[in-house]
């Protein structure tokens, strides 16, 4: 791995995956293995490399996604794939949604608003309008539906660790209900 792939890496594994928000440029050079300078000389910034990983532990994911929404399934499949990907990258990089919800600078939050992706975004809209106009969702209000995904993806992931006291039961029975909440989620808004 070249001394590049180490920094991003670094900084992916201290950030995303275990919380460290407070990291320096410091930090993620003795993670890495590498000498602090050698982080400005592949970024301008901290603040540019915080960009690159954040776009790119999310294009993945948003290719696979936008790989369903093209497809042929029927909306209730494209909703559970959506679910099982969405999952999995999450539970793969558990504090990174956390980390761009509440990262104090407003320079780098503007930044990364207009380095989304907004593709996978609309056409999930998209999916969600289609299945309101075929009667086939039962909330009327797409943005609505789009809301109530996004909780419904992120919330029980983020509360990970806090998930199975708050139920009382174990990190075993509490995967299980991260498991069907795709299904809670579809019988919430499909109609029958």
């Amino acid at each position: 791995m070249n001394s590049l792939e180490k920094i991003k890496k670094s900084a992916i594994e201290l950030l995303f995956v275990k919380g460290k928000f407070d990291s320096t440029s410091n930090d993620i050079a003795d993670f890495a293995g590498v000498k602090r300078p050698l982080i400005y000389y592949y970024f301008k910034s901290v603040d540019q490399l915080l960009l690159t990983i954040i776009r790119e532990t999310r294009t993945e994911r948003d290719n696979l996604i936008t790989e369903i929404l093209d497809g042929d399934e029927e909306l209730s499949n494209k909703i559970r794939s959506i679910f099982e990907i969405h999952q999995k990258y999450t539970l793969k990089f558990p504090f990174r949604q956390v980390y761009v919800a509440t990262h104090q600078n407003i320079e780098l939050n503007e930044q990364i608003e207009k380095n989304i992706d907004f593709v996978t975004l609309k056409k999930l809209l998209r999916l969600f309008e289609s299945g309101i106009k075929n009667n086939q969702i039962k909330i009327e209000d797409s943005r609505q539906i789009l809301l109530l995904f996004v909780a419904f993806l992120n919330y029980p992931i983020l509360m990970n660790s806090m998930g199975p006291k708050l139920l009382g039961i174990s990190n075993i029975e509490y995967q299980k209900v991260l498991d069907n909440r795709k299904e809670a989620f579809i019988r919430l808004i499909i109609q029958e």
